[in-house]
C-alpha cells in the first residue's frame, strides 16, 4: 500500500482515538497561565552590528543543547544539517500530500469523517480574556478566538493547515520528534518541559511568493514574554543555489520586537528598516536542503524569499514549541 492509503486506514480505524488525544492535550494548558517572563538578557542592548552576517550551522552530531543555545544568543538562528533522513523525510511529505488531500476534498465521505475537529470551544472561553489584556499592550497579539471559524480552512492562498486540523499527524510529528530526541534537546535548551500549540504548529506546501514581501517576527502575535524555538523543516532543497525558495533571514539576535510601522502591515517590517539599521549585508538567504532543521527564535525576523523564475511549491512543516511556564495562551498550548 501507498503511505497515503496507509494514511487513510489509520485514520479511518483510530479517529476517535487520535481526537481524544488530542482533546486531552489540549485539556491540560485549559485553566493554565503563562508565568511572567523576565530575562537576564532583557536588559541587554539588541543585536550589535557585525562587519559579516552568517547563519550559523553544524551537523546533527555536534547538536545539544549548549550548541543551541549559543547560536541563538549570537545571532537568533542555527542550521542543524541532515536532522532528519531520507526516510522520515519521504514520511513528512506524505504527510503533507495528505493534509492536503483531506481538506481540499471535503466533498469525499471519507474526508469528512476524517476532518472532524477537535472541540476548541471550552479552551477559547478560557483564552478570550488573556487576549483582551495582551492586545491592550500590542495591538498584534492574535484574537484566535476570531480563527475557530476558519480552524479547517487553507492558510492563505497556499495549501498550508493547522498539524492539529489532522489529529493523526499530531501524534505522528509528536513520535518522530521524540525519536529523534528533539523533546530531550529543548527540555535542556528551556530548562522546562517543551509544549507545542494549536496555531503555531503548520504543515506547508507553499507556493512562491509574487512579489517581494516584507519580513516579520512570529513574536510579533504571541507577545515578547513567552520562551520559545521554532524548528523548521524544509522538505524540498530551497534557497540559495535552488530554483524553489527559501528564507530570507537577519541572522542578528533580538530580545525585542523590531520597530513597528515600516511595513505594509502593522506586524511587517521592510526591508529598508532593515538596511538602514544593519546594512544591505544582514538579509542573508541559507541554502536549505532536505531533512535539514532550521531553529529560529519568536524574535529572528525573516520572510518567503522571492524568486522571479520559480513556480515550485516548497514542502515544509513548521513547528513552534514553547517553554511550558511560558507560553502564548492565545496560541492555544498543547501537552506533548
Amino acid at each position: 500500500m501507498t503511505s497515503k492509503a496507509l494514511l487513510y486506514l489509520d485514520g479511518v480505524v483510530r479517529r476517535d482515538k487520535y481526537l481524544s488525544t488530542l482533546s486531552r492535550r489540549i485539556d491540560h494548558f485549559k485553566d493554565q497561565q503563562s508565568s511572567s517572563l523576565t530575562r537576564v538578557a532583557d536588559n541587554e542592548p539588541d543585536g550589535s552590528l557585525f562587519d559579516d552576517y552568517a547563519v550559523p550551522e553544524i551537523h546533527a552530531s555536534a547538536l545539544d543543547s549548549h550548541a543551541l543555545n549559543r547560536a541563538i544568543t549570537k545571532s537568533g538562528c542555527l542550521i542543524v544539517r541532515d536532522f532528519f533522513n531520507t526516510k522520515e523525510v519521504k514520511d513528512m511529505r506524505a504527510y503533507v500530500d495528505y493534509s492536503a488531500s483531506l481538506h481540499n476534498n471535503k466533498d469525499s465521505a471519507i474526508n469528512r469523517y476524517l476532518t472532524k475537529p477537535v472541540n476548541l470551544n471550552e479552551v477559547l472561553k478560557n483564552t478570550i480574556e488573556d487576549i483582551r489584556v495582551k492586545q491592550q499592550k500590542n495591538s498584534t497579539y492574535s484574537n484566535t478566538a476570531k480563527l475557530a471559524g476558519t480552524f479547517a480552512q487553507a492558510l492563505g492562498k497556499n495549501y498550508s493547515f493547522f498539524v492539529a486540523r489532522t489529529p493523526l499527524l499530531t501524534e505522528k510529528l509528536l513520535h518522530l520528534f521524540t525519536n529523534k530526541k528533539l523533546k530531550k534537546l529543548l527540555s535542556e535548551y528551556f530548562e522546562n518541559d517543551p509544549c507545542l500549540s494549536i496555531y503555531k504548529w503548520v504543515i506547508r506546501k507553499s507556493e512562491p511568493p509574487k512579489n517581494i514581501i516584507d519580513f516579520h517576527q512570529d513574536g510579533a502575535f504571541m507577545g515578547d514574554d513567552v520562551s520559545s524555538v521554532n524548528c523548521w523543516i524544509p522538505l524540498t532543497n530551497c534557497g540559495k543555489g535552488y530554483s524553489v525558495h527559501g528564507l530570507d533571514v537577519v541572522p542578528v539576535p533580538l530580545k525585542h520586537l523590531f520597530s513597528k510601522g515600516s511595513g505594509v502591515l502593522d506586524w511587517t517590517i521592510a526591508a529598508h528598516a532593515v538596511t538602514e539599521r544593519y546594512g544591505e549585508a544582514a538579509i542573508v538567504t541559507p541554502t536549505f536542503r532536505k531533512g535539514d532543521a532550521f531553529f529560529f527564535d519568536e524574535f529572528l525576523m525573516h520572510r518567503s524569499q522571492y524568486l522571479a523564475d520559480s513556480s515550485e511549491n516548497r514542502y515544509a512543516i513548521e513547528n513552534w514549541f514553547f517553554d511550558s511556564k511560558y507560553f502564548p495562551k492565545n496560541q492555544i498550548p498543547l501537552k506533548w
